[in-house]
């Protein structure tokens, strides 16, 4: 039987599917591409994934490396125009050199989008990628834009990607970190961006296209922040074509100037064309981020700019598209080499679709740097995107730097802990402290608190309402609950985290403990709901402060630590129990008397009966004897003929010696004789006498001795 068990799980364990090297486990980051330069209607052409520049049919002068290990997934296209009837483009994304399974195909004189939402292609630290352009048939020459998605198999990793011109052998040159296609300067302040949100970078991949030259030559890669060269640095010597550092990190935060240095060491003879990659790690799980920057001012006309990279300006929109994916933005942080100058000011919105976002920004007078604090917005899949900028009242001539967040976490709201006071008394403030996490945090509405007392006896719900940052009272049926809206507060934790704290005094209410139920709404109406049971005990009893520490210290002297908290409970115990036993006797009672209520009703109904049909027997022989009946016509009065009147009165007497007559004749058939028959005839009366009152009498010793238990558990 063993071996039969052991040969069925080796065989289920051969139908589970192997989950590959690069399955993913992490965010999802968005890729943006797309460039107002025209396809080739012949020629197979190449350009970068990330960003772009002009086609190239080299496609080393296009590629991109990666530096984290994941999947690349959701290839978007969108054409400027159809490709014509029988014509069409096909778009490949390249690894390796090698064509991979992510590809779209547009074909004909109406489609201009397409997408491959069914292949998944893993890349590794140190790939390269692009993308492949293949028309057929000669189909119209037109702009296209495209975006990927990358989801990492490290949670929280993003790609930082950049492709360049040739280096120089001689001189020190300055590049963007990330961005689509770069010519390098010897001006480090030419290619400058701005990190929007705090994090590390790490994982620097360099691949060139060519060695270096000869023997020693070489080339190195640092990266800088604001000026100043970090540990992230690799080099490449001769003959190597790769290089990568994958254990120095760099922290960032959120307004750092970052940009790449590349030196030419011991005067190399080769001058190649160059990528790197980089590893972006958010502090906020579910963030990468887009940067770049234009190499021109833009104070003279309102201008379109890329989202990302150094391609330029332009005054008309579709000259400046990229497309995304679905996700939310944030934290647009904007840097100017030259403040607007007084009353002069500079106004950055992203735009989405063709319409304005509220990620907005104003750098205005002296000012050269600019936020849209903890605004967000969403974008679409394949929706044109772009950076506009528009000069205000005539500012001074400024070349803007820029970054903003691309999210793809939840943007539900989360309850994430409830921290209370471990004993409210009663008529004494306590705390309630809760916990709720939410994406920036300011796209929260309300967070409700309800506090249900022991056995659900009772409840109360109080209120946080973030637009007023006011606390409030819900509903409190019971009227057991006071709100302190002076000392109730809300601490902001961090970028993502609140924390809510009621304080409240509960004047009444069932002792014992309390469950809390919470409840987060956000301004989407998405909510989490969360109940923490027995959060903390309600004490009916309240001590002042000063006596029970006395009485506690008291105490101590003889060895007795906590007494006032384990006399309170064991009150508090009492009182339960006191409670307990207190509802079953009154239920006891009301039973009784019910009991007492239909037996008394019965009697009454059948005596009640017995009565009326003596009576009407009664009335029967009173008119046959005195002669009023039908049936004695003609006797008379009966009880006149009898004298009934004088003899009357004797009857009871005759009765009472009739009585004593039958003691001796009945004390000769009983044992014990007469004195024993006497003492029966004598308990028969008082037992139908009695029938009642001890009925009533058991019923009033049941209730006394009820009681005086209830004192004997007490004592």
């Amino acid at each position: 039987m063993k071996k039969q068990i052991l040969v069925a799980i080796l065989l289920l364990s051969l139908l589970v599917p192997v989950v590959p090297v690069g399955a993913v486990g992490g965010i999802t980051q968005p890729i943006f591409g797309g460039i107002d330069s025209a396809l080739d209607d012949t020629n197979t052409e190449y350009n970068t994934l990330q960003g772009a520049y002009s086609w190239k049919t080299v496609e080393a002068q296009r590629n991109q490396v990666v530096s984290s290990a994941g999947i690349i997934k959701d290839l978007r296209i969108v054409l400027e125009a159809a490709p014509g009837a029988a014509k069409s483009y096909t778009i490949t994304l390249m690894l390796n050199g090698a064509p991979s399974a992510l590809t779209v195909t547009i074909t004909g004189a109406v489609d201009t989008t397409g997408a491959d939402t069914d292949h998944d292609v893993t890349v590794a630290p140190g790939d390269y990628v692009s993308l492949r352009c293949v028309p057929d048939n000669t189909p119209a020459e037109v702009d296209a834009y495209w975006s990927t998605m990358f989801e990492a198999s490290v949670s929280g990793e993003s790609l930082l990607l950049l492709a360049t011109s040739a280096l120089n052998t001689a001189a020190t040159e300055y590049g963007l970190v990330t961005g689509g296609y770069n010519f390098l300067s010897a001006t480090e302040n030419t290619w400058r961006e701005v990190i929007p949100t705090d994090g590390t970078i790490k994982n620097l991949y360099v691949k060139l296209s060519e060695d270096p030259g000869t023997a020693l030559d070489a080339y190195r890669f640092t990266l800088r922040i604001a000026g100043v060269s970090k540990a992230l640095t690799v080099t490449i010597t001769d003959p190597a074509t790769t290089g990568s550092n994958t254990v120095s990190t760099v922290a960032v935060s959120a307004g750092d100037i970052v940009t790449m240095m590349i030196e030419p060491l011991n005067g190399p003879s080769a001058i190649p064309y160059c990528t790197w990659g980089m590893t972006f790690v958010s502090d906020i799980d579910g963030e990468s981020i887009v940067m770049g920057e234009i190499s021109n001012t833009i104070e003279a006309d309102t201008y379109y700019l890329y989202p990302l990279g150094c391609i330029g300006r332009s005054t008309v929109e579709d000259n400046s598209y990229s497309i995304g994916q679905a996700a939310t933005i944030s934290k647009l942080n904007i840097f100017l080499n030259n403040d607007p100058g007084a009353g002069n000011s500079y106004v950055f919105t992203i735009r989405s679709g063709l319409a304005d976002t509220d990620l907005v920004t104003t750098i205005a007078g002296t000012d050269v740097t600019g936020d849209s604090a903890s605004l967000t917005d969403t974008i679409g899949n394949a929706e044109y995107m772009t950076l506009r900028s528009v000069p205000v009242s005539g500012p001074d001539a400024a070349i803007p730097y820029w970054g903003f967040v691309v999210y793809t976490g939840s943007t539900t709201p989360i309850n994430d802990a409830c921290d209370s006071d471990a004993v409210f008394s009663r008529n004494q403030d306590g705390w309630v402290n809760v916990t709720v996490s939410d994406y920036l945090i300011a796209d929260l509405a309300t967070v409700d608190m309800q506090v249900n007392t022991t056995g659900d006896y009772e409840n109360f719900t109080l209120r946080w309402t973030q637009a007023t940052n006011t606390f409030s009272e819900l509903s409190d049926p019971d009227n057991i609950c006071t709100l302190n809206t002076t000392l109730s507060t809300r601490v902001n934790l961090n970028e993502t985290a609140d924390q809510i704290c009621f304080c409240f005094t509960i004047t009444g209410g069932a002792s014992g403990d309390c469950d809390v139920r919470v409840t987060t709404t956000d301004d989407d109406a998405a909510t989490d709901i969360d109940t923490y049971n027995a959060e903390f005990e309600f004490s009916y009893y309240s001590w002042d402060e000063l006596v029970y520490d006395g009485i506690d210290s008291a105490f101590e002297q003889f060895g007795l630590f906590n007494y006032m908290a384990q006399i309170t409970a064991f009150i508090n115990g009492l009182v339960t129990y006191f409670e307990d036993s207190l509802t079953h006797l009154l239920a006891l009672v009301v039973q009784q008397f019910r009991v007492i209520t239909n037996v008394y009703n019965f009697v009454v109904f059948w005596i009640t009966a017995l009565i009326g049909v003596a009576l009407d027997f009664s009335v029967f022989y009173q008119s046959v004897l005195d002669g009023t009946s039908g049936w004695g016509t003609g006797i008379g009065d009966f009880w006149a003929v009898i004298g009934y009147d004088l003899w009357a009165p004797i009857v009871p007497l005759m009765l009472f010696l009739w009585w004593l007559e039958s003691l001796s004749k009945r004390g000769a058939q009983t044992v014990g004789g007469e004195l024993q028959v006497f003492i029966n005839d004598m308990n028969t009366a008082i037992s139908i006498v009695s029938y009642f009152v001890g009925m009533f009498s058991f019923v009033a010793n049941t209730i006394i001795d009820r009681v005086y238990g209830l004192f004997d558990a007490i004592v």
